[in-house]
C-alpha cells in the first residue's frame, strides 16, 4: 500500500531536520522543500495527478513564507489538512489576520 504523500515546506538546515525526517519517513512519502513556492509547486502537481498530500509547514521562511503559502492555496481553492510547525509564539494571531487556517498548529523547540 502507497503512503501518504506529506509536503514539507521548512527552510531549516538539513542537519537540524534529519531527525524528524527520518521519523516521517516510517509514515509518508515525504516531499520535502525549502519555501512556499517549492511546496506551492509540489502540491499544483499532484493535484494535477489526481493525487492528494497533507501540508507541513514553517511559517517563517525566506521568500513565499508559510502564511503566502495558505493564502494561495486559498486563492486557488485548493483545500488539504494543514499543520504549522513554528517557532513563533502568536501563531494562531498571524493565522487569523492572514485570513487563512490550519487544521494543527505546532510550536518548536518545545
Amino acid at each position: 500500500m502507497d503512503k501518504p504523500i506529506l509536503v514539507w515546506a521548512d527552510d531549516d538546515s538539513p542537519m537540524a531536520k534529519s531527525h524528524l525526517l527520518r521519523l516521517l519517513t516510517e509514515d509518508f512519502d515525504v516531499r520535502a522543500v525549502s519555501s512556499g513556492r517549492g511546496a506551492l509547486k509540489i502540491i499544483e502537481r499532484l493535484i494535477g495527478e489526481g493525487k492528494t498530500a497533507i501540508l507541513l509547514t514553517d511559517l517563517k521562511m525566506s521568500g513565499m513564507d508559510g502564511i503566502e503559502l495558505l493564502q494561495a492555496l486559498r486563492d486557488r481553492n485548493i483545500s488539504l489538512p494543514t499543520v504549522v510547525l513554528s517557532g513563533a509564539n502568536n501563531i494562531s494571531d498571524e493565522l487569523k489576520n492572514a485570513d487563512v487556517s490550519a487544521n494543527e498548529i505546532m510550536q518548536k523547540g518545545l
